[in-house]
């Protein structure tokens, strides 16, 4: 994405000479020359843009409106005076959130459709004065010393009805994000701000419209039937009872509602579906278990339309209900939300890379009344390294608005107030596009690079642009999960911080600027951390060109700033508590590798060193010195009874990314041979319950120090533990455990 902040600075000087050569002004020299008028039945809505209006009014020309008569009078709202200036426009029929800037001799008209849009016709306006909201508490208002009255004529209304931009700063303070003209479920206001769409429960809505802990006991037939059980992760929507059951529960909340407008009746959130005889007989049919979805749904809105007849429901086409049924259509009422998980976020939605979601897309669009948008654009598994995908962000949105999408959530980082990669810059271009997808996304970039970061922004521009050119270099996917941004070359890291090296000088003389820069550097310096590891295996390894010459005072120092400034979750629903142990361990001297290992590439090697692993709270299990070991240190199971004596979650903070992958154990046994195994260790995966494991016999374990123990290949991914057990054979007198090396598997391996 080549940033246009040449063109940007061109285009702000000639907004200003153009507004300063009219010949009105609303205020010179200090002294106000218009008031502003809102009608006495105005909404809180209106009332409040007008007050919003005055207040910012006076903080850039320095004076209040008059109260009494004005040479310019500034309308507020679709009053009587509004009407009586535009009689040809039709202000009840506009849209929602439409918006109405016109100028009519001397005065000027700010009005909208309701609830919200006058709100957004007077952020419109102000932003046409120059004022910018970058984030909730840091913002860009000029001083003027005469204010021009502009000559406009505006009418827009946006395409896309319903905006979330899931980020946390709009979360947390819901009016930034009316002033984004956000207005979707995070944006919970109250009237004077417009109020939201929120749907009632949200999403995976079935398992709180009927709670397993209360239905699951005596009703497991009201459940999804897996692998020959019934099971409470899903419902068996081919039973007429849980239909009906769907119906009372879902009226139960819509009449307890205030003024509701959508409600979810959605699926739990994983890929347990029932396979009962009927379920999948229906399935067949359509190809999708979408199609039972939807029948379900379809019969709970037809039972809400005659109550409550302006509602939706809404539910979604999500993991195994993506794929559009071949007969069943939604019913007019209800919304169908696509997501758009599995996706690769570095290559628009369009391209062959998306092939499969681009062909669902283009299939709900043609048989869903509503339809709607699910979208992912952070990085889910550690918001704190870097995400390049903000080229394809405006591509998206613009896609989405071409099928007629109404509503479209984008899932960002809404955990993390400030840390969360590029957040505050993401926020922002995201909802500038949601207003208006025909945006040009390269100059939004741009012109938040400039306003925010000042004369640090060349420099932050040159880092974006070295991050794409890393992703398109190294060929691989950018899914919404990924650990340690391993695209990154390590070239590719030097020259990123040296860029950031030059942010930093630019603004050395602005403390708050150079604030900004610190904390936009801080996913950087966790891919520094990260993938250091893996840079210091490569082949003429400099360690002098590396961007750090201290890493452990390195990492304590991003451990710092990122709880200083806030950082509770590294990813989802993750504390970054629960991650300092292993950025340390990470951040210490990498240890040699076995020499079993030295013809496999360093990119395809994780050293899960035993520092990584919790251990289990026995007397006999603990952590040693051990000058024998490779790092130093190892964990000893003295004449240990058979437990997972340790223990290391594979989805964070490890680094290495979802597949299949072959374990070694580094140990040392001492004890008599004999029968039994010494020791086993594997994965199991906590959402199927699968184990993996390998013993290893006594017999070829004990004597000769640490040696390499192959424990075969494992599938592993976020939900799956790596362990080691001593086996409680009381002929095994000590276990050291130093490491486990993991290989990812290729075609043709031999080791």
């Amino acid at each position: 994405m080549k940033l246009k902040l040449t063109t940007l600075l061109i285009g702000i000087g000639l907004t200003v000479l153009s507004l300063r050569g009219a010949e009105a002004f609303l205020a010179e020299q200090g002294i106000s020359r218009y008031a502003v008028r809102v009608a006495e039945n105005a909404t809180p809505a209106e009332k409040n843009a007008a007050a919003e209006l005055i207040r910012y009014l006076e903080a850039i020309c320095g004076s209040p409106p008059r109260s009494g008569e004005a040479p310019h009078v500034i309308y507020v709202g679709p009053g009587p005076e509004a009407r009586r200036l535009l009689p040809d426009l039709d202000f009840d029929a506009l849209e929602a959130d439409e918006i109405v800037l016109r100028t009519v001799g001397d005065d000027l008209v700010l009005a909208g459709g309701r609830p919200r849009g006058t709100l957004y016709a007077v952020w419109e306006f102000l932003e046409k004065l120059g004022v910018r909201w970058w984030t909730s508490s840091e913002s860009t208002v000029p001083q003027l010393e005469r204010l021009a009255l502009p000559q406009l004529n505006l009418r827009y209304a946006p395409p896309i009805r319903d905006r979330n931009a899931m980020f946390c700063d709009v979360a947390s303070h819901p009016e930034f994000g009316v002033k984004l003209r956000l207005n979707g479920f995070n944006t919970t206001v109250g009237p004077e701000w417009g109020g939201n769409h929120s749907p009632l429960g949200f999403v995976h809505t079935i398992g709180k419209l009927i709670p397993a802990e209360e239905y699951f006991e005596p009703h497991p037939e009201y459940f999804a039937l897996v692998d020959g059980r019934r099971v409470p992760d899903q419902l068996c929507l081919s039973r007429p009872e849980v239909r009906h059951l769907l119906i009372e529960k879902s009226l139960e909340w819509l009449r307890s509602a205030d003024n509701p407008t959508v409600i979810s009746v959605s699926q739990n959130d994983n890929y347990h579906y029932c396979r009962c005889p009927e379920c999948a007989a229906f399935d067949a049919r359509e190809g999708s278990p979408a199609g039972l979805m939807i029948d379900t749904v379809n019969q709970v809105a037809a039972a809400v339309e005659p109550e409550f007849p302006g509602v939706l429901v809404e539910t979604l086409a999500y993991q195994y209900t993506r794929q559009a049924p071949k007969t069943v259509r939604p019913r007019g009422n209800v919304l169908v939300r696509l997501c758009s998980i599995e996706c690769d976020f570095g290559r628009p939605l369009d391209d062959p890379a998306n092939a499969d979601f681009y062909r669902d897309l283009e299939e709900w669009s043609r048989i869903a009344p509503q339809l709607a948008v699910w979208d992912y654009v952070s990085n889910f598994s550690n918001y704190l390294v870097p995400h390049p995908n903000l080229p394809v962000l405006g591509p998206n949105l613009r896609l989405f608005a071409a099928h007629q999408v109404v509503s479209v959530l984008e899932q960002g980082d809404y955990q993390s107030p400030r840390t969360g990669e590029l957040s505050a810059l993401k926020t922002w271009v995201l909802s500038k596009l949601l207003w208006n997808p025909e945006a040009d996304a390269g100059e939004l970039v741009a012109e938040f690079l400039h306003g925010y970061y000042g004369a640090a922004a060349p420099h932050l521009a040159e880092y974006l642009e070295i991050l794409e050119s890393e992703l398109a270099a190294s060929g691989a996917a950018l899914p919404c999960y990924h650990y340690a941004a391993n695209f990154l070359s390590t070239p590719g890291m030097i020259r990123c911080a040296a860029a950031f090296d030059r942010a930093e000088a630019a603004v050395a003389e602005d403390p708050v600027e150079l604030e900004r820069v610190r904390l936009a550097r801080l996913p950087l310096d966790f891919a520094l951390i990260l993938n250091y590891p893996r840079a210091a295996r490569e082949p003429g390894f400099a360690p002098e060109r590396y961007p750090v010459a201290d890493m452990a005072a390195f990492a304590e120092a991003a451990i710092a700033r990122a709880e200083t400034n806030g950082c509770v979750m590294v990813r989802e629903n993750a504390p970054l508590s629960g991650a300092v142990g292993a950025f340390r361990q990470l951040a210490e001297a990498v240890s040699p590798l076995p020499p079993e290992f030295a013809a496999v590439p360093p990119d395809r090697i994780f050293d899960l060193q035993d520092g990584f692993f919790a251990l289990e709270k026995k007397p006999e299990v603990s952590r040693i010195a051990d000058p024998e070991a490779s790092d130093g240190a190892a964990i000893e199971m003295r004449n240990a009874p058979f437990c997972w004596a340790a223990s290391c979650s594979f989805c964070w903070p490890m680094v290495p990314e979802a597949g299949r992958w072959r374990l070694y154990a580094v140990a040392a046994v001492d004890g008599d041979p004999g029968e039994g195994n010494a020791f086993s260790a594997g994965s199991h995966h906590t959402g199927t319950g699968h184990t993996t494991a390998a013993g290893v016999p006594l017999a070829a374990a004990c004597g000769g120090g640490y040696r390499v123990f192959d424990l075969g290949s494992h599938d592993l991914d976020a939900y799956c533990v790596i362990w080691v057990a001593p086996a409680g054979n009381p002929a095994v007198n000590t276990l050291r455990f130093d490491r486990i090396v993991m290989v990812k598997e290729e075609e043709g391996d031999e080791l």
